[in-house]
């Protein structure tokens, strides 16, 4: 029972500390990119706003494993989590492409008027994040379900290594800003990380020829 308890939790437990892994790395690219003090001044308030966006995603994981096991559930979830995290991505949109996103760095965070306009163009970089989310946590879902959770490490991983792989190339290669090196690295990771989920997930998704539809 030790044994299987132990397999089951370690995953998870390692799941958190690889993720908290990638903030400093971040950090410590940006600081070696160009305009290194405006990207750090920027990163922690749009780091919170984009949490605020992707968090109802991360709650999604705990529907994913409670009704996994219900007979075609897949096509309902699948539908849920495209729908509410398209529709999460697409209020990112209208925050960046109107005066909400000045307002929320001018007069709620308090940045200046340079500080703010990088932040909302570096919102754009952001967009699928939200969306990827709901799908992590419905991949997330049905492995946690199914006792299967080694592959959620492992999709962790790949997104540790794609940040890393991110920011190293932005300090070597690059001469962006590096917050936009760091959110589009980011938004790169969250996609490998929840392609990863997907093909480690699929033989469990129930899906048959009507589910879909």
């Amino acid at each position: 029972v030790l044994r299987r308890l132990l397999k089951f939790y370690i995953p998870l437990a390692l799941t958190p500390i690889l993720i908290l892994a990638a903030q400093p790395i971040g950090a410590a690219g940006m600081t070696r990119m160009p305009e290194a003090l405006e990207s750090l001044a920027v990163w922690a308030p749009l780091g919170g706003l984009i949490f605020l966006f992707r968090s109802s995603g991360i709650a999604y994981n705990e529907v994913a494993i409670r009704l996994s096991d219900r007979p075609n559930s897949y096509a309902q979830l699948k539908r849920f989590a495209w729908i509410t995290g398209g529709l999460f991505s697409m209020l990112l949109v209208i925050l960046a492409a109107s005066p909400l996103s000045s307002f929320w760095f001018k007069d709620v965070v308090g940045l200046d008027a340079d500080l703010a306009a990088l932040g909302t163009k570096a919102i754009w970089l952001a967009v699928p994040i939200p969306l990827l989310t709901f799908l992590q946590s419905l991949y997330q879902g049905f492995l946690v379900n199914s006792h299967q959770t080694r592959p959620i490490t492992e999709a962790v991983s790949c997104y540790l290594g794609l940040t890393i792989a991110g920011m190293v190339a932005g300090v070597l290669f690059g001469g962006l800003t590096g917050l936009y090196v760091a959110l589009l690295t980011y938004s790169a990771a969250n996609l490998g990380q929840t392609g990863w989920l997907y093909i480690r997930s699929r033989h469990l998704l129930r899906i048959s020829p009507l589910s879909d539809q």
